[in-house]
């Protein structure tokens, strides 16, 4: 992945943003993304490791992921913060919108999975009712309104965002 980045850069592409769930980020990884000014794009599935580990079967992931998230901040790095709307983390989305306000990130997104990779097998946690993303997103919006500049911006993709996929395709924004 950084080889792409790297390549990225060096062909004057200023705009690169890594869309990563930040369980594999290391200390080396988050020194060399700071060096190259590369945005981050941290997706949470959950605000407890319980929650985490329901989805993505890796152990103390969410302590992993918010202490990474602040060794990005804390680099200056600007990170922005991506929470997966599930059914079983729907309860958690008031906890992801302080985290972010209290991190300090630029940015945060609510969006729900698509269905391909692991997400195919788990197609009922994905399914959260128009209601309840409808209520997430009047939240969300009377929270940025409330804390004005001290809250995160609500972000959305770009008509021409374009996303590496792992095998190594480049597709349109998925969101």
């Amino acid at each position: 992945i950084m080889d792409i980045v790297r390549c990225a850069k060096s062909e004057g592409i200023r705009d690169i943003i890594l869309l990563t769930n930040g369980y594999h980020l290391n200390d080396r990884l988050i020194e060399e993304l700071a060096e190259l000014e590369a945005k981050v794009s941290l997706t949470f599935y959950g605000m407890t490791n319980e929650t985490y580990l329901k989805f993505t079967r890796l152990p103390n992931a969410f302590d992993k992921v918010a202490r990474n998230a602040e060794k990005m901040l804390e680099k200056g790095m600007d990170v922005r913060f991506n929470y997966a709307l599930l059914n079983h983390t729907y309860d958690d989305v008031n906890k992801f919108i302080e985290f972010s306000k209290k991190s300090k990130g630029k940015y945060f997104g609510i969006s729900g999975l698509l269905p391909f990779g692991e997400a195919k097998n788990k197609m009922s946690d994905l399914n959260v009712s128009s209601e309840k993303c409808e209520k997430i997103e009047n939240y969300a919006l009377f929270k940025r309104k409330l804390f004005s500049s001290n809250f995160p911006k609500v972000y959305s993709c770009k008509p021409m965002h374009l996303t590496i996929l792992s095998n190594g395709e480049v597709s349109y924004c998925l969101i």
